[in-house]
Order: C-alpha cells, then sequence, then structure tokens
C-alpha cells in the first residue's frame, strides 16, 4: 500500500496549488475548481495501476523542478490581461472543432482546419489580451509541449485514479489544433 493517505494527498495538493499560484492572478474561484480536478482520491481497493499511479503523482508533487515548471506555465497564463471565461469559451470550441476535425478524417494542413486553428489562436488571444501574431502562436506551442508533458502525466494520473482510462483523443485534438496552427500564415 502506499505510504502517502488520502488526507496527506489532499494537503499536498493544496501546498502545491498555493505555490505555483504565488504571485499570480488565480483568484479563489478558479482555484478551488483546480483543486477538485486536481485532486485523486485512493479507492478502499485499488487496482496496482492505481496504486502506482498515487505514488507516482506524490512523486511529481515532491518534485521541485516539476513545481517550477508548472509555476511558470501559470505565471505565463493566469495575468492581469486574462480573461478565464473567454478562455474557457474559446478553448472548448477549439476542442470539439479539433474532435470532429479528426473524425470526420481532416488534414491539419486543410482549409477547414486552418479555419479552426485561426479561430482557436484569436479567441485565445483576445482572452489573454495579446495579439494572435507569431509570437503568440510560438507561445501556445511552449504551453503545449509543457502541458503535453509532466503536467500532462499529471493529469493522466489523476484519471487513473478517478477509475477511467486516459483519454487519448484528448492529446490527439490538442495535437491537431497545433499541427493546424503551424501552417497558419500570421504577422509578425
Amino acid at each position: 500500500m502506499s505510504n502517502l493517505s488520502n488526507q496527506q494527498m489532499t494537503v499536498r495538493i493544496e501546498r502545491f496549488i498555493d505555490r505555483i499560484a504565488a504571485g499570480t492572478t488565480l483568484d479563489s474561484e478558479w482555484r478551488r475548481q483546480v483543486l477538485e480536478m486536481s485532486l485523486p482520491e485512493l479507492p478502499d481497493a485499488p487496482t496496482v495501476e492505481q496504486l502506482s499511479a498515487w505514488d507516482e503523482l506524490a512523486g511529481l508533487l515532491s518534485d521541485p523542478s516539476f513545481e517550477h515548471e508548472v509555476h511558470e506555465g501559470t505565471k505565463a497564463f493566469w495575468t492581469d490581461n486574462l480573461d478565464a471565461a473567454a478562455y474557457k469559451v474559446a478553448s472548448t470550441k477549439a476542442y470539439a472543432a479539433a474532435l470532429k476535425g479528426i473524425v470526420d478524417g481532416l488534414s491539419p494542413q486543410s482549409v477547414q482546419a486552418q479555419a479552426v486553428a485561426r479561430e482557436w489562436l484569436e479567441g485565445s488571444a483576445r482572452a489573454l489580451g495579446r495579439k494572435p501574431d507569431c509570437a503568440f502562436r510560438e507561445w501556445h506551442f511552449t504551453q503545449y509541449d509543457r502541458n503535453a508533458g509532466r503536467l500532462g502525466r499529471y493529469r493522466e494520473l489523476v484519471i487513473i485514479l478517478h477509475g477511467d482510462t486516459p483519454i487519448a483523443a484528448d492529446r490527439k485534438a490538442w495535437a491537431w489544433l497545433n499541427d493546424a496552427m503551424k501552417n497558419l500564415q500570421l504577422s509578425d
């Protein structure tokens, strides 16, 4: 069995969120939502996979380089310019359009995919108070790499602990959208 109880994990995650949110505009309502999405619970009769996920998650939360990585991403995103509600709308719409594009067999290089990518870039730029230019697109790629890396693994571990299988469609949708953005013609 794991060395960490549910209560100890909750305290560890709360502290982690407080540290990564330090110096950002992450307000109490969004902090609560982030906490709810981030809190796993080890079931009474965990599977071997869940025990392994629990221990891996505990290791990530105690890794200073992971904390620094997530803090940097949080600082880049949660700024005074962020309209979190508008960003949520833009990302939900882009995600749904990317999933539909994949189901429809659209290439990320297609005209339709380019339209989806442009709408995502422009909508997210408005929500973040940025211009939808080459620099912003590069910022998106950096955020994608960060979220697909150890932070993506963190999310997968939480999903496993909830008893679900990690959703490959999620990764495919964002990869498709990023591939589509690579081909956008933008001003500098």
